[in-house]
């Protein structure tokens, strides 16, 4: 609740390096200019950084350092079989961070636009309630909806099409959200 209240002072949505604007919030934008990101290969809007001191801080800590405490949901953490602890946080507005938790103590953070979040949650078949627990509406209808496509492609194709769903699937959810409030309204005007 208290985290809606910080969007309003942060740009509305992501810009990043302009390759994939729009695919995220104000949350993902302020984590994008707090560390300098480089896209990982291969990988369309999944970002690592390099930076000592973010690579020796937990991912709480890390997000309260840029500012962003309040404005992610719950922790998510997992184990996949032979691999690294993975946490991830979903940011207000949209992508999040996943981070690799190695043994020696090392947080091998990841930043993730919504397209790269969704693409992630696909290939790792994570739970999709439990990556959206705090998140409604059209976003949470776009990031759906994405989900509910991305297993009919080939890998390859969610790559170069994962961010145009997201896209077009959150205005498509933001129209029908706008539609149906000017419904109800003219309703009640009738009556």
């Amino acid at each position: 609740p208290h985290a809606f209240a910080r969007e309003s002072s942060m740009a509305l949505v992501f810009e990043g390096d302009g390759r994939y604007r729009g695919d995220g919030g104000g949350a993902l934008q302020q984590l994008w200019t707090a560390l300098p990101w480089r896209e990982i290969r291969n990988c369309p809007g999944r970002y690592t950084t390099r930076e000592v001191d973010a690579r020796a801080q937990s991912p709480s800590v890390l997000l309260e350092r840029c500012g962003l405490a309040a404005c992610t949901g719950s922790a998510l953490s997992f184990r996949c079989e032979g691999k690294d602890l993975i946490e991830v946080r979903r940011l207000l507005g949209g992508g999040g961070l996943l981070t690799y938790c190695r043994p020696d103590g090392l947080f091998v953070h990841t930043f993730n636009t919504e397209s790269g979040l969704a693409r992630k949650v696909d290939a790792m078949h994570l739970d999709m309630e439990s990556v959206l627990q705090e998140t409604g509406g059209d976003e949470r209808q776009a990031f759906e909806a994405c989900l509910a496509v991305l297993p009919f492609l080939q890998d390859c194709e969610k790559n170069s099409s994962a961010y145009a769903l997201i896209v077009v699937f959150r205005r498509l959810a933001h129209r029908a959200v706008t539609n149906s409030g000017g419904a109800s309204a003219r309703e009640e005007n009738k009556k």
